[in-house]
């Protein structure tokens, strides 16, 4: 194992964060190994990812990953959120803590992780990846509104009408599984656009 691990928290329950950094640093320091903590902005450089899923939806850590990278991801869920395994899972998910899981139960599943990712392999692309990549033209959208222009300067600029700018928008939105505007925005603040690969 590493004499450093760098990991990164994407959560808005600052608590329940807190508990499991705690875990972690203990959990690392009887191992000899040092702990960096990366912010959000910088999750993509981390060796390990915690990263908040909404209810019932499918984690797509494979979409933030920087390529070439390979960090071990895990999903945080709250208790009782499992419709979402009767669909396929991100290949990039390592595993998932819920909310109420025990330190036990948590400092198993590391364990887990790290051994598999001794032994792991070439990655692979998921279903998310495959059949959610954001095309070309999505992109250039997506682009300009990260330097926040109106959709209508949008469409000029891209020889468009206003209402193709607007689905192309939803399209890139709905792959990327946001639901609200400010949700998108803020990725895209972050430097989300960076992790999204051209097809």
């Amino acid at each position: 194992m590493e004499s450093t691990i760098t990991l990164a928290f994407i959560d808005n329950d600052r608590f329940f964060i807190e508990g499991l950094q705690w875990l972690l640093l203990a959990y690392f320091s009887r191992r000899g190994v040092q702990v960096q903590l990366l912010d959000a902005a910088q999750a993509h450089r981390a060796d390990m990812v915690f990263q908040s899923v909404e209810r019932d939806w499918q984690a797509r850590f494979c979409r933030c990953s920087v390529s070439g990278s390979r960090p071990i991801n895990f999903a945080l869920r709250e208790p009782g959120d499992i419709r979402w395994r009767d669909k396929p899972r991100c290949i990039s998910e390592t595993g998932v803590i819920f909310r109420n899981d025990s330190p036990d139960s948590v400092v198993r599943q590391l364990d887990l992780a790290l051994a598999a990712r001794v032994q792991s392999g070439a990655a692979h692309r998921c279903h998310w990846c495959e059949r959610h990549r954001i095309t070309r033209r999505e992109q250039d959208v997506m682009r300009y509104l990260a330097c926040e222009l109106p959709q209508t300067t949008i469409a000029r600029n891209l020889h468009l009408s206003v209402k193709t700018v607007s689905n192309h928008k939803q399209a890139a939105m709905r792959k990327l599984g946001f639901k609200r505007n400010a949700d998108l925005y803020h990725w895209l603040r972050m430097g989300g656009l960076k992790t999204v690969e051209r097809p």
